[in-house]
């Protein structure tokens, strides 16, 4: 009996996938993997957090997303969508003109100075 390897991607390749994918996928360890639905409670609470600190963070060099935004987690190699993102923008420069999260495989270049988890 032989075993079927799974093929691995790259995460340039995930990428161009995913740009034309018609349902989101994370990735890690050379694997996409489908996002599936959350539910009405889920997205609630998620909506809610999103205005709630994108009220605090007005006024100042910080950026709140919901999940529309991919993040890489650089420190494991994964390409997620989290419910919130918040982003600290380098400069206001950065801030007018933002570069796409998935045009690079490092969230720690260009536009973003850091990500932090809550």
């Amino acid at each position: 009996m032989s075993a079927h390897s799974i093929p691995r991607l790259k995460p340039d390749e995930y990428l161009a996938l995913e740009r034309t994918a018609e349902i989101k996928s994370e990735f890690l360890d050379g694997q996409m993997i489908a996002m599936t639905g959350g539910s009405i409670r889920h997205g609630r609470i998620a909506s809610n957090l999103v205005q709630a600190i994108g009220l605090q963070l007005r006024g100042r060099s910080c950026e709140v997303f919901g999940s529309d935004v991919r993040v890489l987690v650089a420190q494991t190699g994964l390409y997620t969508y989290p419910d919130v993102t918040i982003v600290l923008w380098r400069t206001h420069a950065d801030r007018r003109a933002p570069r796409h999260l998935d045009e690079s495989d490092r969230v720690d270049r260009g536009a973003l100075a850091e990500h932090r988890c809550l």
